[in-house]
């Protein structure tokens, strides 16, 4: 009998969505009955060259009848591709042309926000929409099915860019967490904060967006920082962990007579968390990752508009503050309490969301098989 591998096209273009893909992607080239063609375009790029994965670039300008060449050339049995939601999203061309040629497709989501945008067109009508969408969680499924997301599209996995928090909070010593400190500059009795940076004025440009972003928000962070540097008895510290999405490198600009300011390199980022006594941001997924390893978070969204605020406290952060009165207060009782580790357990963050997705994977390549044995 002739064996012929199965063939996979993966493509993607968020960090976001490249880090939930990479442990799927691992996991599938363990497997020798699988042929995995990785792409990535933009920050995806960055990500799988970080994750010694082997990729193609994309060309940015690739239409749908490209897209529909690719699949057909490389006799695709499967699709599997990222959310991205960056004004170009070629995941959206290539789920188009697997639908022309007859070839399954699998989304794997990777935050709690803009579900049906995912998969929208112009119009806002799903025009998008894959044959399957591995989501986090059950709040991620109820979420999208109350914005017209068909249930029988939709499979709870978990986010498998959460899979090795588990073991990264546990494996993480004193000695660990001085040596982070050490290479950025701050002392052992620092107080250290992690500002997230988020690529808000990318995206939302002159458009007002929710009505604060990642240069306010962190000068208000240093503000308040600043006020309460003189009775703390500790030197404050902040260092920025920027988004590979932002135009240019707006941080170098920072200064502070009081505050020390770094900018974190290429450290990992759960060392970075587990090193700090409080991580900082606004929206971002390195939010709620801090937050299921235990560190305090908070989410800084002064400036809101009304209705425009994201709950990023139903995902487990800590704690969002919506004025500069209020973060005062909120730093003020952190810096007087002692560090305490409070990891927020959730379901996303089981431990075996790669290996649900790949198992996902399998039974979409054998559809007849999985009918059988039901």
């Amino acid at each position: 009998m002739n064996f012929r591998l199965r063939r996979i096209f993966v493509i993607c273009g968020d960090p976001g969505g490249a880090s939930a893909l990479a442990p799927v992607v691992r996991e599938l080239l363990q497997d020798a009955s699988l042929s995995v063609h990785l792409a990535a375009y933009y920050q995806a790029v960055n990500v799988f060259e970080a994750q010694h994965l082997p990729f193609e670039e994309l060309p940015l300008d690739l239409s749908i009848e490209g897209a529909v060449a690719a699949l057909r050339k490389a006799e695709i049995d499967l699709l599997i591709t990222g959310t991205s939601n960056n004004q170009l999203d070629l995941e959206k061309s290539f789920i188009a042309a697997a639908g022309n040629l007859g070839i399954p497709s699998l989304a794997v989501l990777d935050f709690w926000s803009n579900y049906a945008l995912r998969f929208s067109d112009r119009d806002r009508d799903m025009s998008y929409l894959p044959d399957r969408i591995a989501v986090m969680d059950q709040l991620a499924y109820d979420e999208m099915v109350s914005e017209g997301i068909p249930e029988e599209n939709l499979v709870v996995t978990g986010q498998p860019a959460f899979d090795h928090l588990a073991d990264a909070s546990a494996s993480f010593t004193r000695e660990d967490r001085e040596r982070t400190r050490r290479g950025l500059g701050v002392g052992r009795d620092d107080w250290m904060v992690i500002f997230i940076s988020q690529p808000f004025t990318t995206v939302f440009g002159s458009d007002p967006g929710p009505g604060y972003d990642e240069q306010t928000v962190l000068a208000d962070l240093l503000e308040v920082l600043e006020t309460l540097s003189g009775r703390s008895g500790r030197r404050l510290s902040v260092i920025i962990k920027p988004h590979l999405r932002e135009a240019y490198p707006w941080w170098r600009d920072i200064r502070s007579d009081t505050v020390y300011v770094e900018v974190a390199g290429g450290t990992r980022f759960s060392s970075l968390a587990l090193s700090a006594d409080l991580v900082a941001g606004m929206t971002s997924t390195r939010l709620v990752e801090a937050a299921m390893l235990g560190c305090r978070t908070i989410s800084l969204q002064i400036g809101a508009e009304a209705g425009a605020h994201f709950d990023i406290e139903r995902l487990g952060v800590h704690k969002t503050v919506f004025s500069k009165e209020r973060l005062q207060r909120q730093i003020d009782a952190y810096l007087s309490a002692p560090l305490v580790r409070d990891a927020r357990r959730m379901s996303a963050a089981a431990g075996n969301a790669a290996e649900k997705v790949t198992a996902l994977v399998h039974r979409m390549l054998e559809p007849e098989k999985t009918a059988e044995r039901q």
